[in-house]
C-alpha cells in the first residue's frame, strides 16, 4: 500500500518560488510598492499561486508562469531603487 504524501500549503511561497526568482523576488516586492501598474499585475498572479496551492500535488512547473511577470515586477523595483 503506498500513500501520497502532500506538501504543505506554503511550498510554493517558501520554496519554490525563491528559487525560481533569485534576486527579483524582493526587487518584485520593492516594485509592488513603488508602482500602482505593477500591483494590478502581480495580484491576479498573487491569487493564482494562492489558488493552486489548495492542490495536493506542488511541483514548481506549475507555478513557471509566473516567472515573467514577478521578473517584470523586479525590473520595476530596481529603476525605483
Amino acid at each position: 500500500m503506498t500513500f501520497m504524501q502532500t506538501s504543505p500549503p506554503l511550498t510554493y511561497v517558501t520554496s519554490h518560488l525563491p528559487k525560481l526568482l533569485l534576486g527579483s523576488l524582493p526587487l518584485s516586492i520593492v516594485g509592488f510598492f513603488a508602482d500602482r501598474r505593477i500591483r494590478s499585475l502581480l495580484l491576479p498572479a498573487c491569487a493564482f499561486i494562492t489558488t493552486i496551492s489548495f492542490l495536493a500535488h506542488k511541483e514548481w512547473r506549475f507555478i513557471i508562469y509566473v516567472v515573467p511577470i514577478f521578473n517584470i515586477a523586479g525590473s520595476r523595483g530596481a529603476k525605483w531603487m
